[in-house]
């Protein structure tokens, strides 16, 4: 006599073979089912349609058509332009697609950038805006001086003094005024980059002086585009002049004004595709070089982000990154514009 599980083993062995191949592909949900990205894509598409899911459906792939379609290279359009910067990128914001790019995904120290992680982190923890802070001297002496030991300052006017004019002691004071060491603040800086699966980009302290503080030019981009969906940020980096109130140990109280450190900001793009900036940080330190990254949009509403690593210059920085800007708005063509879907064809 066969015993019962044996029989039970039989029974499901014909069944299968009974179905043939194609019924067995229905059983595999976990092998033969469309990868997460395409999951997590189907499931925001469902959201935003307000379509109530059925969890009894089968899983089937995704159709090809309904993910975004990127930017296409324009027939014939080479990049072959020589920069001073040892690496650059320009993304196209909304896929991410890398549209122009030279060792993007090389580690280099980032300077000043670093203070837009600073900023993100900052925000993410709960910041109490009227909070008063007494700057330290060892709070740092490098750099645009904008406040001195014994000022007292807000949080508020701290954050814009560290985004608007990239100050140095103005920051460490931010980490300081978080109610966190600033060791601390800098380990939730390196947190949040793994949450961002940025995996080439470390943090050492939150002003970008020392050189240790490493990301790429890909990975630059992807902190820009996280930092400007924050609407402070995107304010602060994009305001041209701002003024700071400090009052002393006398309690006299004195304004002061901060200017943007992205010259840029100040330029009208006259008989430029580059419409407006979205948002800017500057960064700089001998092991750095200069280095810029910005968001910008064209007419039509296109949004790029540029990242200029390592230029020879202060001057060479910016013109650097709009040049290449200007060269993705020129030479792409976007979903919707004349001739793409021609080039979607070939």
């Amino acid at each position: 006599m066969f015993s019962l599980p044996f029989l039970i083993k039989l029974i499901v062995v014909k069944i299968i073979l009974s179905l043939g191949y194609s019924g067995f592909l229905v059983y595999q949900p976990l092998i033969f089912s469309e990868p997460p990205q395409l999951q997590q894509l189907a499931a925001r598409a469902v959201e935003q349609k307000g379509i109530k899911k059925n969890n009894n459906a089968p899983t089937l792939p995704l159709s090809v058509e309904r993910i975004k379609p990127q930017p296409r290279l324009k027939e014939g359009s080479i990049f072959s332009s020589k920069l001073s910067a040892q690496s650059y990128v320009v993304l196209d914001t909304e896929t991410e697609k890398n549209l122009i790019g030279e060792a993007e995904n090389a580690p280099r120290s980032i300077g000043s950038i670093t203070k837009l992680m600073t900023a993100i982190v900052f925000l993410e923890n709960n910041p109490a805006w009227e909070k008063q802070v007494i700057v330290q001297k060892n709070d740092g002496v490098l750099g645009k001086l904008y406040l001195f030991d014994g000022d007292n300052i807000s949080i508020r006017d701290l954050f814009y003094a560290s985004l608007v004019g990239s100050s140095n002691n103005a920051t460490v004071a931010l980490a300081r005024g978080s109610d966190a060491s600033v060791e601390e603040f800098v380990k939730k800086m390196n947190k949040k980059a793994g949450e961002l699966g940025l995996k080439k980009t470390v943090f050492f302290e939150p002003t970008g002086l020392d050189h240790r503080n490493q990301s790429t030019a890909k990975e630059v981009a992807l902190i820009l585009k996280y930092a400007l969906q924050k609407d402070l940020i995107k304010e602060a980096v994009t305001t041209k002049k701002y003024e700071i109130t400090v009052s002393d140990t006398f309690g006299k109280q004195t304004k002061r004004q901060v200017a943007n450190t992205d010259i840029l900001l100040f330029s009208d793009f006259e008989n430029s595709p580059i419409n407006f900036i979205l948002g800017a940080k500057t960064g700089f330190i001998d092991e750095a070089g200069y280095c810029f990254t910005m968001e910008t949009q064209n007419k039509e509403g296109k949004r790029v982000i540029t990242v200029v690593l390592g230029s020879d210059t202060h001057f060479d920085r910016f013109s650097e990154a709009k040049f290449l800007a200007e060269w993705a708005y020129k030479n792409y063509l976007w979903p919707g514009q004349d001739g793409f879907e021609k080039l979607s064809q070939e």
